[in-house]
Order: structure tokens, then C-alpha cells, then sequence
């Protein structure tokens, strides 16, 4: 007898599973497309360091949405970037923030869309974050190796 002398049929009891448990496929549904909105802009800014990748205003953001929507990309992720950040990162709950103003105009032009989102809107290191850190690095035991990596050398493995 061939292998498998049994052939479990509970992978393929529904259609959620016999997907999940199909071959693997890539098409354009299973992508995540990310969008930054940024507040505080007119048009556009491209992002130097991601060709191609622009920083979008809320009128082009849905514009975007809707071409990737087109060509079968289900999903996006909005980064944020508020006008001004805090060490709170309250941007990120403010009912008026980018994000929020973003997914309210995307969510009533595209409902079945998958929107996730993502915020930046913390400030950078603080001078009392950094001090803190630095504290710590001076008093944090480096390691013994002679290679001068900061990681310690794993124990030869017994033969």
C-alpha cells in the first residue's frame, strides 16, 4: 500500500480550510499595500529612501486606495504622520488625527476594504529617554569574548 494509507478529510470539511490548507499562491489579494498620510501637506511628497512611495494628503490617499483596489490588492496599512508629535503619541487616539480622518474618508468610499493602520506619533528619543539609556549601556556588563562581538561565545556542543 501507497503512502497515505488514510486520507484525513477534515482539512478539507469547509471551504476556510480546504484554503488554508491548499497549496501556496501569491496573487494580488494577499498583499498588503502600505500608504502614508501625512497631515499638514498639499500634494504628495515622494519619499527619497522608498522609490516610488509617497507621503499622500487625504484626496490623494483615496485616489491610491482605489487604484490598488483595481488591480486586486484588498488590503492597505496607513502610516500616520501628525502635524505635531508628543511623547504621549496622542495623535494616535486624537478623534481629529490624520489616521482617523483617513480611515473615516477611506471606510465611506471603500467599506469591504481591509484597512489596518499604524501611527507615528511619538517624538523622537527625549533627552531624559536618552540620559536613561545611556545610563544603562554604561552599566550593562559587555561581554568576555575575545572576538570583540557584544555577544557572549555558546559553549562548544558535546560530541
Amino acid at each position: 500500500m501507497t503512502f497515505p494509507s488514510q486520507r484525513p478529510r477534515r482539512l478539507r470539511a469547509k471551504p476556510a480550510l480546504r484554503r488554508l490548507a491548499r497549496e501556496t499562491r501569491l496573487g494580488p489579494e494577499d498583499l498588503v499595500y502600505p500608504l502614508f498620510l501625512r497631515e499638514g501637506i498639499e500634494q504628495p511628497v515622494p519619499i527619497d529612501a522608498m522609490p516610488g512611495q509617497y507621503q499622500h494628503t487625504l484626496d490623494s490617499i483615496a485616489r491610491e486606495v482605489e487604484e490598488a483596489l483595481r488591480v486586486g490588492v484588498q488590503s492597505v496599512i496607513l502610516f500616520g504622520i501628525p502635524l505635531r508629535k508628543d511623547a504621549q503619541g496622542s495623535g494616535a487616539w486624537a478623534d481629529d488625527g490624520i489616521v482617523q480622518q483617513g480611515l473615516r474618508r477611506l471606510r465611506e468610499a471603500f467599506g469591504d476594504a481591509v484597512l489596518r493602520i499604524s501611527v507615528c506619533a511619538s517624538t523622537p528619543i527625549t533627552a531624559t529617554a536618552a540620559s536613561s539609556r545611556d545610563r544603562r549601556s554604561r552599566t550593562t556588563p559587555r561581554s568576555t569574548s575575545t572576538s570583540g562581538s557584544p555577544f557572549p561565545r555558546r559553549p562548544p556542543a558535546p560530541t
